[in-house]
């Protein structure tokens, strides 16, 4: 019994409360990423990584756009669905 009092107050002492953020609008610098947001869900990481697992060269995050047709670009964030953020997927 002495034992789990003793693990439990050494937890109790480790146990720190996260200070929040607060006041953001009152900063010097701030942006803003309220808005419509397009997107597109990359299950697979295909996006990401190559057939190799390496980082691809059109990978999602590069917002690459076909130049000609011979480019494997085969996402477009233009014609993807929109999201308002801050929102949930579910909307």
């Amino acid at each position: 019994m002495a034992l789990c009092l003793t693990a439990g107050s050494l937890l109790a002492m480790q146990a720190q409360e996260i200070p929040l953020v607060s006041n953001i609008y009152g900063r010097a610098n701030t942006t803003t990423l309220n808005g419509q947001w397009h997107y597109i869900v990359d299950v697979q990481e295909r996006g990401y990584y190559d057939y190799r697992m390496n980082e691809d060269r059109y990978g999602f995050f590069r917002d690459a756009h076909q130049r000609s047709k011979l480019d494997l670009v085969e996402y477009n964030f233009d014609t993807s669905p929109q999201m308002a953020i801050p929102g949930d997927w579910n909307t």
